[in-house]
């Protein structure tokens, strides 16, 4: 199963929810860092919700599902969604 977004056209990425925004994850734009997020099951077609930022730019947390995770921002910034 691939979850890698290979076409021009643009998605909303993940990064830009603000805290309490919800959307579906459609994919990924790190190759990367796919496999890794989806160890961590963070998997398309998971609802995602921004929850709160960590202080001093630290992790971002997010409810994926049923879990919760907080992911540096170069993972956050991997994570395509559909709001």
């Amino acid at each position: 199963m691939t979850a890698i977004l290979s076409s021009p056209i643009v998605q909303p990425n993940a990064y830009l929810l603000q805290p309490g925004e919800e959307g579906v994850i459609v994919g990924f734009s790190s190759q990367e860092l796919a496999a890794n997020l989806m160890a961590m099951g963070v998997l398309p077609g998971s609802k995602i919700r921004y929850v709160r930022r960590a202080p001093f730019s630290g992790a971002f947390y997010l409810a994926i599902d049923h879990h919760f995770l907080a992911l540096r921002k170069t993972e956050f910034e991997a994570i395509v969604i559909r709001k």
